[in-house]
C-alpha cells in the first residue's frame, strides 16, 4: 500500500495515481492505476497497486492527475 497525501485547503476531485511497477533491479516492468472519486483537503488517501507481473517486486508512485 502506498500514501499520497492533498496538501491543500480545498478538495479534489477525480484523482488519479499512476504506479510504476519494479523489478528486482529497479527497472520499470509495467503500470498500473488507483482512481478514487474525491479526496478532501489536508487529507491522505491510501491507494493500491494491483501487481499481476510476476518480474514485478515493488511499486513506485510516477503520475497524479486530478481535476479542480
Amino acid at each position: 500500500m502506498l500514501f499520497r497525501s492533498n496538501h491543500a485547503d480545498r478538495g479534489f476531485y477525480g484523482v488519479k495515481v499512476e504506479i510504476d511497477l519494479l523489478n528486482r533491479a529497479g527497472a520499470p516492468v509495467g503500470t498500473t492505476v488507483d482512481q478514487i472519486q474525491f479526496v478532501d483537503g489536508h487529507k491522505v488517501w491510501n491507494f493500491k497497486a494491483l501487481v499481476i507481473d510476476p518480474d514485478a517486486v515493488s511499486a513506485a508512485p510516477a503520475r497524479v492527475s486530478w481535476q479542480h
